[in-house]
């Protein structure tokens, strides 16, 4: 039975799909670049211009490129739920993306209080995190954009546990270096993402003015007016790199016995 591409494909160049099937007629302009679309696959010779996908069996959107995410009015909900300590006059912050640290890599983006003198008071880092997925939408794309119907549904997954090993790295490192500076890292990614990252690492919410890291999840919410997907803040959870690190070793304890009986299982080919 065909498959419409329009129940897999979400958003292109941040518009619904079935209203951006030429994307090339568009210059494939990235509405949160302010500029052409950077995302790249080995099948395409230019942009590939997938913002969000559907979850299978799902009418919830995914974010699957992290320039989506530049939507948010960052600097606002920053100042206005995690800022460390007292929110500065907003004349007084300064934006910047791209800060190069070393062995800590680059920062996505640097909101930074300024002094009347031009100097550095304060500043917290963000950094933009969306889904990985398993399987390929390229075909739902491809069907999309030449107006034609999918062959066979699709097997797209989403790769919880490989964005959580990939990211926690990172997360440790750089929150623990914020921690050093009496600061925060500011996580930026989807509320569907993040509830399911907060639950693999079992990681803990502590007070604000306790946290070197505070997640902030956001919620696709479609406008019907302007007929486009428009991201809300949803959740805002602070914790620190230690609960990341200590988060998977005080899971409860898998018994021995059971543990035995899986690896004998396995052996005698059940």
């Amino acid at each position: 039975m065909p498959i419409d591409p329009t129940t897999i494909i979400c958003e292109i160049l941040g518009q619904p799909a079935p209203d951006m099937r030429n994307p090339a007629n568009a210059d494939y302009e990235c509405p949160f670049l302010s500029g052409p679309c950077t995302k790249r696959s080995p099948q395409l010779e230019g942009p590939y211009p997938v913002c969000t996908i559907f979850r299978p069996n799902s009418t919830d959107p995914i974010c699957v490129c992290p320039k989506r995410l530049n939507e948010i009015d960052i600097v606002k909900d920053v100042l206005e739920n995690c800022w460390p300590g007292t929110p500065p006059n907003p004349a007084n912050i300064k934006v910047t993306s791209e800060v190069h640290l070393g062995h800590l890599g680059n920062m996505d983006l640097v909101i930074a209080e300024l002094t009347s003198s031009g100097h550095v008071k304060k500043f917290v880092s963000v950094e933009y995190q969306a889904i990985d997925i398993t399987g390929s939408y390229f075909p739902a794309y491809t069907a999309l954009t030449n107006s034609d119907q999918l062959k066979k549904k699709s097997t797209l997954g989403l790769n919880w546990m490989n964005v959580y090993k990939r990211y926690v790295t990172q997360l440790i490192g750089k929150g623990f270096q914020h921690h050093q500076w009496n600061t925060i890292m500011i996580s930026v990614m989807q509320e569907t993402v993040m509830n399911r990252m907060l639950k693999i690492g079992n990681i803990n919410e502590v007070p604000l003015n306790n946290s070197n890291i505070v997640f902030l999840g956001y919620k696709y919410v479609f406008d019907s007016e302007e007929n486009v997907y428009k991201l809300e803040l949803s959740r805002v959870y602070p914790t620190t790199h230690q609960n990341i690190t200590n988060g998977p070793l005080y899971r409860e304890v898998i018994d021995v016995h059971d543990a035995k009986a899986k690896i004998l299982s396995r052996m005698n080919g059940e």
